[in-house]
């Protein structure tokens, strides 16, 4: 799932679930991933 948060960046989340023989049971994994989509006016960023 991905939406805009606000203008230059974009806001994914996901769920994933996995399963190790070594494991008892499965792992259930959450993540945000934030993917910049313009470059920083920042003088700090040149």
């Amino acid at each position: 799932m991905g939406c805009e948060e606000r203008e230059g960046k974009r806001v994914y989340l996901g769920s994933m679930e996995w399963t190790d023989k070594k494991l008892k049971r499965p792992i259930h994994v959450v993540y945000q991933v934030m993917e910049r989509t313009m470059v920083s006016s920042c003088w700090c960023h040149a």
